[in-house]
């Protein structure tokens, strides 16, 4: 990737990218941050799990000086100019941009399935602006049904959850520790859990085997 940069991108070029990695056909950010824990294998992985480089802006240029002031509108046609030397089959890509709202809304519609996290709306003659936004984001959200088969931490505060998820499904359930409870979710599922009096879960949750590495 660094390559690419270097041999596509002119000397003094500044962007705002992001590094994305696909699995089973959508963005795994997941599979991303393992990858990133094993950076030390750097050279292996990237022939086993490749990642891209998603372009969304750019800051300057040697040719066209600083261009953070300047408006979307015009930092898109000069990013759009820098790729067009960029090949189809780079590790380098340039985001998506639309200002046709129905468009937006299909990509809105279509693109979860991917791993698209939702769209960001800006201004068209907005400059760029760093470490505040001035921007809006609409996300995208996906539900599914789990089954909670225990808890690290206290009931009324959990730290972490066991979840099967998918067995409502008819696929193969898929067991795993949810270490990520904001104080909202700690307090919902605390009066949730605390509401059990102490029963196990229904079927086979309070079975040590529901949650051994054959089930994932």
């Amino acid at each position: 990737m660094v390559g690419a940069l270097y041999a596509y991108l002119p000397p003094g070029t500044i962007v705002d990218p992001e590094i994305v990695l696909r699995r089973h056909g959508r963005l795994d950010l997941n599979a991303l941050q393992r990858r990133y824990a094993q950076r030390r294998h750097a050279r292996e992985l990237a022939g086993t799990q490749p990642v891209h480089l998603v372009v969304f802006d750019v800051l300057e240029t040697a040719q066209d000086g600083a261009l953070r002031r300047r408006g979307l509108r015009e930092r898109r046609a000069v990013l759009e100019r820098l790729f067009r030397r960029v090949p189809a089959r780079s590790p380098m890509t340039l985001a998506m941009q639309t200002s046709d709202p129905a468009m937006a809304e299909e990509w809105f519609d279509t693109m979860a399935v991917a791993g698209v996290g939702g769209l960001a709306i800006k201004p068209a003659n907005s400059p760029y602006v760093s470490g505040a936004r001035v921007w809006l984001k609409r996300t995208s959200r996906q539900t599914t049904d789990a089954v909670i088969g225990g808890v690290t931490g206290s009931l009324h505060r959990p730290a972490a959850l066991l979840l099967e998820v998918g067995s409502t499904l008819g696929s193969d359930p898929l067991t795993y520790l949810d270490g990520y409870v904001t104080a909202l979710v700690h307090s919902r599922h605390g009066s949730c859990l605390a509401g059990t009096g102490g029963r196990e879960p229904a079927g086979n949750a309070g079975d040590p085997g529901w949650w051994s590495g054959h089930r994932g």
